[in-house]
């Protein structure tokens, strides 16, 4: 070695060849006087035909512009200067040290491309992890647009595309309509405020629900003006269908001037998948949101008739029944038997129409009134129960058993309303023999199945589902009075809670009513 490379004492020569980075001395026209073994390698040469030649000629990390420079203007310091630089020839990242001395140059590197992948990995995926933090946010709010500039103002901010851009789909499913810009051009209208399906980049990406990528965008032939994009230095286009099922939502696509790495491609398909689903999410959300203000209307409509058919309707049907029971009383006998039987129809059916009145009130009731359950013993149901069914009990000679009743979760009212009207069905459809009514209950899951059996005339099995159904009779009213809604209000109020009502029964044997009380429920 030359005596000029004082850097290199003769001591060190032998540790300084074992290292396993490149290291080499140059004089002050940057000619190599020595060279590790590490740097023959790197540069696939002889050491001894390295020496006398330009550093920037043979020595790959050598060409980094930065450290091209650093040489040039390299004045001696005890300090050493690192430069970290991609070499573009090499395709490989370097950290090189340059010792400065009178009259030499001394240059360690290392490569450092696996290490600057992986934090460059790294931070791809934090930022990642940003954008999707981000869109989460976004689908909190209940307005779509307002979620997808979120979205392509995330996209910008944290990928640094150059623009991003969102369409939604038409309701007719022809025009992609743009309803989020982020970046460069911000505007929603101009040619691309409105594309048709099947047009443009855009429009065939929601055509096929393909996404279409590219790194090469000025090379690209499916890009609609390559042209453009070479002049304004985009590297790479993503665009991506927003698809859910069968069902198109619209595009997410951008513009960015740096390529964009497999795993961004990728984790971008994800994001725009997490999109889709949360605008339809919101979709949902918001159809439902009507629909329950729909329901709410209706409901207060029904009160309101309610209030109309207990009120307003009896009223003249109070006084046609008064004034028929004056004629009844007047002129019974005396304007002939005829006048007598129409006087008594008119009474019957005004009866009866108040009666049907009265039972559409208490239906419309069960689904309007506000449930708000409570933990109920179901033997105080009951007590109560048999208590206003005293009377008919007594006529009919009936008698009611039971065994031990659960605590429930309901509404006492709904209840009571509830065992009322099946045990007074079972007392009135009783045949020759005495009415005999037998309450049980059974562990279900989180709740109980609740037995009201009697040995009654039975139904035919025909007939199970029309006996729910409001104002189906199977006998005729002479025989078994009553306007057909009794169990129809049974079956309301037990799909209030939450449960399901169902019959056992057999002609001449008896009926068994079973309902499921369930554990418990929210209020509705």
């Amino acid at each position: 070695m030359p005596s000029s490379a004082s850097t290199v004492t003769a001591s060190l020569l032998p540790i300084i060849d074992a290292i396993p980075d490149p290291f080499v001395v140059v004089d002050l026209q940057h000619r190599i006087v020595y060279a590790n073994r590490a740097a023959a390698l790197s540069a696939r040469r002889d050491r001894q035909g390295m020496v006398g030649r330009l550093v920037t000629d043979i020595v790959p990390f050598a060409r980094g512009k930065a450290l091209v420079a650093a040489l040039a203007s390299a004045t001696s310091s005890p300090e050493p200067v690192v430069i970290e630089e991609y070499v573009h020839e090499t395709d490989r990242w370097y950290e090189t040290t340059l010792i400065v001395e009178a009259t030499t140059r001394a240059l360690f590197s290392r490569d450092i491309t696996v290490k600057k992948g992986a934090l460059e990995l790294a931070a791809r995926l934090a930022r990642h992890s940003s954008v999707r933090a981000d869109v989460s946010a976004a689908l909190t709010d209940s307005d779509e647009g307002v979620v997808l500039q979120e979205c392509c103002e995330s996209l910008v901010r944290h990928l640094k595309v150059a623009f991003a851009r969102a369409w939604v789909i038409s309701p007719d499913d022809t025009t992609l309509l743009l309803r989020a810009s982020a970046g460069l051009y911000t505007h929603l209208d101009g040619a691309h405020g409105a594309v048709p399906v099947g047009q443009f980049k855009i429009g065939r990406i929601a055509a096929t629900r393909q996404a279409h990528l590219s790194n090469e965008v000025a090379t690209d032939s499916q890009i609609g003006d390559p042209a453009w994009a070479q002049r304004e230095g985009m590297r790479a286009f993503a665009g991506y269908p927003l698809v859910v099922g069968d069902h198109l939502v619209g595009v997410l696509a951008m513009f960015s001037r740096d390529e964009l790495p497999e795993d961004t491609l990728a984790a971008l398909g994800s994001i725009a998948d997490t999109l889709a689903h949360g605008i339809l999410r919101l979709r949902g959300e918001r159809e439902l949101t009507a629909r329950v203000e729909d329901l709410a209307r209706s409901n207060a409509e029904l009160e309101q008739f309610a209030y109309v058919a207990s009120h307003d309707l009896q009223e003249p049907l109070r006084m046609i029944a008064s004034y028929n029971q004056l004629l009844a009383r007047r002129y019974q006998g005396k304007l002939g038997q005829d006048a007598d039987e129409f006087i008594a129809f008119t009474v019957e059916g005004v009866t009866r129409m108040q009666r049907l009145i009265n039972d559409l009130l208490a239906y419309s009731r069960v689904g309007t009134r506000q449930l708000t359950p409570r933990e109920i013993p179901l033997e105080g149901v009951l007590a109560t129960t048999l208590a206003q069914l005293g009377k008919a009990l007594t006529e009919a000679g009936a008698e009611v058993t039971h065994d031990a009743l659960p605590v429930v979760f309901g509404s006492e009212t709904q209840l009571v309303q509830l065992l009322q009207n099946l045990i007074a069905n079972a007392i009135k459809f009783h045949g020759e023999r005495a009415p005999r009514v037998h309450l049980s209950a059974a562990p279900a899951g989180d709740g109980h199945v609740i037995s009201v059996a009697d040995n009654g005339i039975g139904i035919d099995a025909q007939y199970f589902d029309r006996i729910f159904v409001i104002f189906q009779r199977l006998h005729t009213r002479d025989r078994y009075p009553g306007t057909g809604i009794g169990l129809s209000i049974c079956k309301k109020i037990v799909e209030r809670h939450g449960g399901t009502l169902a019959v056992e029964s057999k002609l001449g044997v008896g009926t068994t009513m079973r309902f499921t009380l369930p554990g418990r429920i929210a209020a509705s």
